[in-house]
């Protein structure tokens, strides 16, 4: 069964590349689970980052500043790994729930279900190289 994603070069570079996304996709479950398992704060959104445009419909996407203080320590101002290409529905100043690590308050993020979408995004990846892998082996 495995020799079939290694059969030839295309499927064993797709196997290669699946498995190394699954690996990133369990790594970032993992810090999703334990943002969730975490400890949570009010925040405010101090401002944007302009971070990426893309190239398809030149939309620029922003990641959020956001400032928190954790439970016992002191102020953090932390830039969220996920961004909006409506930066108007929270303006700066916006109050939000932030969710982050006690043992790392520097490693949060603004609560939501967006939290699961470079977990989700990395597993569809690799379940496509995956099943590019098995389907190329032949």
């Amino acid at each position: 069964m495995i020799e079939r994603l290694f059969d030839n070069v295309l499927s064993g570079y797709l196997a290669v590349c699946g498995g190394a996304l699954l690996v990133g996709s369990l790594l970032l479950v993992r810090r999703a689970l334990r943002l969730l398992g975490g400890m949570r704060a009010d925040g405010t959104i101090v401002s944007y980052v302009a971070r990426m445009r893309e190239s398809r419909t030149g939309a620029v996407h922003y990641m959020p500043m956001f400032r928190f203080v954790a439970d016992g320590a002191q102020e953090q101002v932390v830039q969220s790994r996920v961004g909006t290409i409506r930066p108007d529905r929270k303006p700066p100043g916006s109050r939000v729930r932030v969710l982050y690590d006690p043992a790392n308050p520097s490693l949060a993020e603004i609560a939501g279900a967006r939290i699961w979408f470079g977990p989700g995004g990395c597993f569809v990846l690799a379940a496509g190289s995956l099943l590019g892998a098995w389907k190329a082996g032949g």
